[in-house]
Parts: structure tokens; sequence; C-alpha cells
């Protein structure tokens, strides 16, 4: 959509929604966030720290008990600006070889908690979505609410976002663009 103050200039939908089916992306399809979803986990993050429920100093042991020793002194902060150490969950084998399926937050975590930290924690950047799975697990946790509850709740309906939630890959969702990666033989 392209706007001058109120006058819609244009609106329109390009390429392919599903390439099986040649469907044609529309203005209203319903497109995954991906790694945009955190600026929106972030944004909970904060929330839960204005609200005095956490600090950006706590350590991931405070808050989850029982995550393994290798991850146990990460601070919110780290995770939240990828300097954990914490292995990329995307870039592990386990992880590629099963991506299309859905997982739970528990079975992520389990990908990851228990590999050797790449670096010290505070020392460096490395961007790894493993640190935006732990602060879901961190979120969840602290607001006592699920993931997606708690963006609901606390960030989308106040908000006014009536066309933005939590995506699940096995849930029926009208005018959803299917996600497509390229490769060497196509998509």
């Amino acid at each position: 959509i392209v706007r001058k103050g109120q006058q819609v200039l244009l609106r329109g939908g390009y390429g392919l929604a599903n390439l099986e089916l040649a469907v044609p992306l529309q203005p209203d399809s319903s497109l995954r966030l991906a790694s945009l979803t955190k600026q929106f986990t972030a944004l909970a993050v904060l929330q839960l720290v204005q609200a005095g429920k956490i600090t950006l100093q706590h350590k991931v042991g405070q808050v989850l008990p029982d995550y393994p020793a290798v991850g146990r002194d990460i601070s919110i902060h780290q995770l939240l600006s990828h300097s954990s150490g914490i292995p990329n969950l995307s870039r592990l084998p386990e992880f590629r070889d099963n991506k299309a399926k859905d997982a739970s937050l528990p079975q992520l975590l389990a990908l990851f908690s228990r590999q050797p930290l790449q670096f010290q924690p505070g020392s460096r950047f490395s961007y790894s979505n493993s640190n935006y799975v732990l602060l879901t697990a961190i979120i969840e946790q602290v607001s006592q609410q699920s993931y997606a509850d708690y963006l609901q709740q606390h960030i989308f309906q106040p908000l006014g976002m009536k066309n933005t939630g939590y995506d699940s890959a096995s849930a029926l969702l009208p005018r959803r663009a299917s996600g497509y990666e390229q490769n060497a033989t196509g998509f």
C-alpha cells in the first residue's frame, strides 16, 4: 500500500502466495513475520521489565531454574543483544532437517540448551535465533501466559493490530501465504 495522507495511491500484491497452486499474493494475504517477530519479543520483555517482574540483569537460571548449567549465567540483556554465546538454533542440523514441522517450546530449547557456548557471554555479538526462543520461555514463565496469549493481550489488542497474531504451521489461516526458501534446485 502506498498512501499520501489519507489517500490510497496504490494497493496491491505482487508474486505468488502459493507456488504449487499458483495463488497470487493479495493485499490481505497473511504473511509470516519470521525474524521480525523479535521486535515483539523484545517489547514483551521490556514490558515485563517496566512492570518490575524482571530486570535486564536477571540471569536465565534465576528465571528458569531448570535450565541447564551451560547457560544459567547469561543475562536477559545478553539474550536481547545477541551477545549470549548460545549457538544459533537455525544453523543446527537437527533444526534444519525438521524446520517445516511445528515444534513445542521445550523441543526447541532441547535442541540448543545443552550445546557448548560459542564464546563467553557478553564478549561479542553473534546473531542467534536461540536467544529469542529462550526469551519466549522467559516471557511465558514470568507472565504465566503462553507467548501467543501474551502478545495478543499486551501488544496486538492494545495497538489495534486485528490481523496480526502468532502463527502455527498446523493452523488453518485464511489467505495465508506459504513460505519458501530458494536453493540450488529451486524453491
